[in-house]
């Protein structure tokens, strides 16, 4: 294997998974039957207009916060970021695992990737959360889908900055039986976007904004990560050259205390 290939997070079990032919033959997972209202609305929502906004119930602390911009700032010294498209981003690590689920209720994140794929979370392909900041300058591109798959869904949460609709800095597509419309929400770090990954979006920020990517997917990406519609932080990875380089989890020397 060539080391210039991209490292996927392929859960190997997937491989003995049955096939279904339909993703209503997969039986609803346990947790579904006692979900509580507001997440029945929330995925509700999101599979009429393709995406949902969370407000999470506390902010992350100013010192998760660092955790994240000193992940982003080491990758960048060592030169392990990626500069394609509006973004320049690196993969995270834990630091932004627990920054994405902060104020939310115990494994949130998950059971949504449940309901939406209808299968148990052992089952899903989890991808690694990308770290991004904008950058200034850049001409507005085209319209991009969510996630390099189809069957997929796509998780945004901002770490410094915001994003402005009235600075044109993310756009959604949405559908509903009326047609397509276009619709810019403001978001800031108390919020959670998670998106279909087949909805068309826009996103062009600012240098001074960063955010958190995450994104699961019913079936490993596999050639999709060549889709030249989805941003290509998507399908950003260390390579596997890389790989043992750096302590496990390499970004574990962030974030200490000296």
């Amino acid at each position: 294997m060539s080391d210039e290939q991209p490292h996927q997070y392929v859960n190997p079990e997937w491989l003995q998974l049955p096939r279904r032919t339909s993703r209503d033959e997969w039986p609803d997972t346990p947790h579904m039957v006692n979900e509580p209202p507001s997440f029945r609305i929330q995925a509700a929502t999101m599979e009429s207009t393709g995406f949902t906004i969370v407000e999470c119930s506390e902010e992350p602390s100013e010192k998760a916060v660092e955790k994240v911009l000193e992940a982003f700032n080491l990758a960048l010294s060592r030169g392990l970021t990626g500069s394609e498209g509006p973004t320049v981003h690196c993969i995270g690590g834990q630091e932004s695992e627990e920054y994405l689920r902060t104020g939310t209720e115990d494994k949130w994140i998950e059971k949504l990737a449940e309901r939406e794929f209808r299968r148990e979370y052992r089952w899903i392909q989890e991808q690694s959360p990308v770290i991004l900041r904008g950058k200034d300058g850049v001409m507005e591109g085209d319209i991009k889908t969510a996630h390099p798959s189809k069957k997929a869904i796509s998780i945004i949460r901002v770490v410094r900055g915001e994003i402005d609709p009235s600075r044109g800095q993310m756009k959604l597509f949405g559908m509903s039986h009326h047609g397509p419309w276009q619709v810019a929400h403001r978001l800031t770090n108390r919020h959670l976007l998670v998106m279909k990954g087949i909805l068309e979006w826009k996103l062009q920020p600012d240098e001074e904004t960063v955010l958190i990517w995450k994104g699961f997917s019913e079936h490993p990406m596999l050639q999709d990560v060549l889709s030249p519609s989805a941003y290509p932080f998507m399908i950003f990875a260390v390579p596997l050259s890389l790989e043992g380089a750096f302590p496990e989890p390499w970004m574990a020397d962030v974030g200490t205390d000296a």
